[in-house]
């Protein structure tokens, strides 16, 4: 033929294409670099000055940390007090502050009540189901178990929170990022206050 297209043995033809940016790359992964680069970075400077005055840690644990950290976010609750120390309007504020936040996964540890009782666990459990459809990790505190009532706090000191809370003292939970375990530290026949891991 008389245009005949003459190409060297290894190099293609190929045909113009438009690239659509919008489909390769989506808001959620600019947003999950943007945060990758923002980690290091703070986990660089983090480091270096740990380093800088020879303190353990430094600038690759930093790194990590915090990288691992802008994988997800965990929200911490914690002493909510329900009973007489509960404050309504600051536990409402934290309810506003958790839906703005948006976590990946609630923590919320004890205290839940002030004194274990059935009408203060059934305030902190309407509490935890106004929180998000999030993965949630509970764990007691030395105040949820009765301090007064000497008889259930021998015989059935976790009662109240197995029947508002969780059945599970202790958990253990799989994320495709991170694994955590709540070890639950009351020990009613041993402290009053303090907790402990028994081995």
């Amino acid at each position: 033929p008389s245009h005949q297209i003459v190409v060297p043995h290894g190099c293609y033809i190929v045909p113009h294409m438009e690239i659509d940016w919008d489909r390769i790359v989506t808001d959620r992964e600019v947003d999950f670099f943007v945060r990758l680069g923002v980690s290091l970075v703070c986990g660089i400077v983090i480091g270096l000055e740990r380093e800088s005055r020879n303190k353990p840690a430094g600038v690759s644990t930093h790194c990590f940390v915090i990288g691992g950290a802008m994988m997800f976010t965990i929200l911490h609750i914690s002493d909510l007090h329900f009973g007489p120390p509960y404050v309504p309007h600051v536990g409402e504020a934290v309810l506003r502050a958790v839906h703005e936040l948006n976590p990946d996964i609630i923590v919320a540890s004890g205290d839940f009540t002030q004194r274990a009782k059935p009408t203060e666990y059934a305030a902190a459990r309407a509490f935890l189901d106004s929180l998000p459809p999030r993965p949630i990790i509970v764990v007691p505190g030395n105040h949820d178990v009765p301090l007064y009532r000497v008889f259930e706090r021998i015989f059935a000191p976790h009662r109240n929170y197995r029947e508002y809370i969780s059945e599970e003292l202790n958990m253990v939970h799989r994320f495709e990022h991170a694994v955590f375990v709540a070890l639950d530290s009351t020990a009613p026949l041993r402290a009053l206050t303090n907790g402990r891991i028994s081995t």
